[in-house]
């Protein structure tokens, strides 16, 4: 009985250090970013104007008829708010950009443009002419600022994984 008792609590101490083991998903041993839905640093949205834009992505094109989960701001720029979009169409995708020397890297790098009811993607906003390399730069600026408050490593271990572009191949880049 003593030994069936003792067995028992072991085997629920192993079941739950492989749950926190893979709820950490190696994070620490990575070195890679905290990607929960939470992310500090960011300038605040108006809520009629984040209601607005929900409501807007859900019936566009880019919503697939499925809600925003979150919409993380980035600031306004010439009449454009600048957020990046969670939803349950956008699969996380772990990868690096680069548009007028600014460095994006990570997940989640959907960064999309809302006007008037209308969105547009970054790339082409900035190529367009609706944002100027020095708002790219503040965008730019804002995110690798928020990265870093959800980094689970020192700031060195972020800025070498995060500007080293030699361990990840940058899969587009506009100058």
């Amino acid at each position: 009985m003593k030994k069936t008792f003792i067995l028992g609590i072991v085997i629920l101490l192993l079941v739950g250090l492989l749950i926190t083991a893979c709820q950490n998903n190696g994070r620490e041993n990575d070195k890679m970013p905290n990607t929960n839905n939470t992310v500090t640093g960011l300038p605040d949205l108006d809520a009629s104007i984040e209601a607005q834009i929900k409501k807007d992505w859900k019936a566009s094109d880019y919503g697939y008829g499925s809600p925003l989960l979150a919409v993380h701001y980035y600031g306004t720029y010439n009449g454009y708010v600048v957020f990046r979009a969670l939803c349950e169409t956008i699969k996380d995708v772990y990868g690096a950009f680069k548009i007028a020397g600014t460095i994006f890297r990570g997940t989640d790098l959907r960064f999309y443009l809302w006007k008037d009811n209308t969105f547009y993607e970054l790339l082409d906003s900035y190529m367009q002419g609706h944002l100027t390399s020095a708002d790219i730069s503040k965008i730019g600026e804002i995110y690798v600022e928020s990265r870093k408050k959800s980094w689970v490593g020192s700031e060195s271990s972020f800025n070498e994984w995060y500007f080293n572009s030699d361990d990840i191949d940058i899969g587009q880049i506009f100058e």
